[in-house]
């Protein structure tokens, strides 16, 4: 995609005002962009909130010595978006102990949740709460939680409270989930036997009847043989 193109699908107005505060940080810091690199530079920053990119550059001028590349100016831009969803985490918390002190009991099975509780009409929390509940362990661990299990607990409500958009983003499933596929033996066609197994198979499926049995000149001749086998071995000796 070339520049232009980039250049087409964001608001003039945005743009031209990022090209404008890039040129004021150049200078702020003794440097010079060339038009072109001016355009490249604002194409990319173009998908960030202009507020966000005015909290950017003024950090940039004021705190940093070094003229900031595209990906520093992001980062600065980026700090905001941290810092509220940290300040929302924490409410999500505070909201969530209350709502747990409040209204969370258990039945006489062991089960936990509101609908245990001592009132029959209670708030509803919001999904991105309850999905965070659901995923670290269920009310049962928040109504039990200790003074040891409460830093982890806590930990790992903010972890999965962050990442619930991310997680909410994924429209199919199933593609996280692959299964294999199983040999299928082909009708009429009987499976291969490796050379090792076939003289084996050969010889315990052979019937009964292919065996001949001995006659008794057979046996009179066998018996004969094995007598002078053991004269032979032990005739010698007294």
């Amino acid at each position: 995609m070339t520049i232009k193109s980039q250049l087409e699908m964001k608001p003039a107005e945005h743009l031209a005002w990022i090209v404008d505060q890039l040129s004021i940080c150049a200078v702020a810091k003794g440097q010079f962009f060339t038009t072109e690199r001016l355009r490249i530079n604002a194409a990319d920053l173009a998908d960030i909130p202009r507020e966000a990119l005015a909290g950017a550059f003024e950090l940039a001028r004021k705190e940093i010595d070094y003229l900031p590349g595209v990906a520093e100016i992001r980062r600065l831009a980026l700090v905001d978006e941290t810092t509220k969803l940290d300040a929302e985490s924490r409410k999500a918390w505070e909201v969530l102990e209350e709502f747990v002190r409040k209204y969370v009991g258990n039945d006489i099975n062991g089960s936990y949740g509101p609908e245990h509780g001592w009132y029959k009409n209670f708030p509803r929390l919001c999904d991105r709460i309850l999905d965070t509940v659901r995923r670290t362990g269920g009310w049962r661990t928040y109504k039990l939680m200790t003074h040891e299990d409460f830093p982890f607990v806590k930990k790992r409500f903010f972890d999965e409270y962050k990442a619930w958009t991310a997680v909410q983003s994924i429209n199919d499933p199933s593609k996280l989930l692959v299964i294999e596929p199983r040999p299928q033996l082909v009708e009429g066609k009987p499976e291969k036997q490796s050379q090792a197994q076939a003289p084996l198979v050969e010889k315990l499926a052979k019937p009964m009847s292919a065996y001949k049995p001995l006659s008794p000149e057979d046996l009179k001749r066998r018996k004969s043989e094995q007598l002078a086998a053991v004269r032979a071995r032990y005739g010698g000796r007294h």
